[in-house]
Parts: C-alpha cells; structure tokens; sequence
C-alpha cells in the first residue's frame, strides 16, 4: 500500500449536498430536543437554560455522528480543525469581532426596531434582573462557539478534504446564515462570511471562534451593564468599520506569510 493511500482520511467523503444534510440534521435535532426539553420543564416554554442545553446537546449529537460516518478513524480535534495557530491570528480576529459590533449595531438595531416581538419572546430576551442578564450573556457566547464548531469546524473540515477552499469557504457562509436571526442580519451574514475567510486563511477553527467570541462579548457587556440599546455614533461606526478592515487586511497577510514558510 502507497504512503498516500496511508494518508487518506478514512470514512465517507462529504459532498455538498451531504452538509446540507447535516445542517438540516443539526437544526432538526435542536427542535426536537428544545420540544421535549418544553414538554418535561414545569411550566413549559423555552428559556435561555433550556435552548442553552439544547444547542449543545443537539451539536454534540450530530457532530458525533458526523465523525462516525466520515472520520471513524480520526482525533476529534483535527476534525473540527482545532490546529495551533499563531497569537497575532488570533488577536487581530477577536479585535475584528469586537469592532464588527459597532460598525453594525446601528443597521442591525433598525432592523430590530421593526420586529414585534409576542410575550413569550419579550419572556425570554428579558433583561430584568442580574440573573437574566447572566444567563442571557451565557446564551450570547455560547451560541457562535458552537455555531462555529459545527460549521468552520468539521463541516469546513470534512469539505476541504477534496473540495477547493474558496468553495467550501462560500458554502459553509450560505448554510451558517440559512436561518439568520431577524435581529442580526447585516452583522449574522458579515460574521459567517468574514469567519469563513479566516478559516481557510489559517486553517484553524480558533480565529473564527475569536472572531466570534469579540463579537458577542460586547453584547455580553452591553447586557450586563444595561447598555444594550446604545446609540453608536455614526463616525464610531466608520471608525469601527475601518478597524475591521484593517484587521483582517493584516490577517490576510500575515496568514499568507506564514504559509508560504511552511511549504
């Protein structure tokens, strides 16, 4: 047997149509769960405990199940692509998050001026008390970490085995936002697009965590402190949007320079 054939991932390969599958798989199994959570929780309705249980439980699921089927035989970590990468890396995507916030707080708020939220939506993003806010500030994190697991980790991963990255870069952006949240649209579509990026430029699943966990602590801090219907003014957001720029301008650069030494 040849050292390539040695080489070769084991388990099924993963066609586009395959993640589409999966992502259908993640999301169905997040209902379900979040259902039966409803049915066995007193009093009923989902709160930010219970999807918070949900979405992981259901990712964790179906990402087992995904290492079964394509990479029976392969670590855990190299399949969500959870390779070393250099600090710089990981900096300038986390400032890229933080900075993201404020570039498009102002767009996304619009939008969600607009929305009518029903009373057991107005229930859940309630931010009454400090265990609300806590517990909502959990949500807040928790969810892009495992958003980006599943979709920059093994998905991205299982693609590029034999796919061209700008390809699994574009199709991995269109299933993370095929259900963006109403509240989120310009930052959910910059987020995923701006992560994907990332990911093939470094090909590692901890820049496009960053990227996220930047982004969602502002909100966390936002919540916490109150402040989450700040006003941004209009030369901080162009500010914000420059510092976005530029900080993935060096992240390209530096993610590039780093590649060619190592071939």
């Amino acid at each position: 047997m040849s050292s390539d054939e040695d080489d070769k991932p084991s388990g099924a390969t993963l066609s586009y149509l395959g993640a589409l599958g999966w992502t259908f798989a993640v999301t169905g199994l997040t209902q379900l769960v979040a259902l039966v959570a409803n049915e066995l929780r007193p009093g009923g309705g989902l709160d930010t405990v219970t999807l918070s249980v949900t979405v992981v439980v259901a990712t964790l699921g179906v990402l087992l199940a995904m290492a079964r089927v394509h990479g029976p035989d392969e670590d855990l970590a190299a399949l969500l692509g959870a390779k070393s990468v250099a600090p710089v890396l990981t900096v300038l995507a986390f400032v890229a998050g933080v900075s993201l916030v404020f570039a498009t707080f102002g767009v996304d708020s619009a939008i969600a001026d607009k929305i009518q939220l029903d009373d057991e939506d107005k229930a859940f993003f309630a931010t009454d008390t400090l265990r609300q806010r806590a517990l909502l500030s959990v949500l807040l994190v928790l969810l892009p970490i495992m958003h980006e697991v599943f979709f920059r980790g093994a998905l991205f991963t299982l693609l590029e085995r034999d796919k061209p990255r700008q390809m699994v870069v574009f199709v991995t952006t269109v299933l993370a936002v095929f259900r963006p949240g109403l509240d989120q649209l310009v930052s959910g579509f910059l987020l995923a697009a701006i992560a994907g990026h990332l990911r093939g430029l470094s090909r590692s699943l901890w820049p496009s965590i960053a990227l996220r966990v930047g982004f969602a602590g502002v909100l966390v801090v936002a919540t916490l402190t109150r402040h989450d219907d700040m006003k941004i003014p209009k030369l901080t957001q162009g500010l914000a949007a420059v510092a976005v720029t530029i900080c993935i301008g060096v992240f390209v650069v530096v993610a590039r320079g780093i590649s060619r030494r190592r071939v």
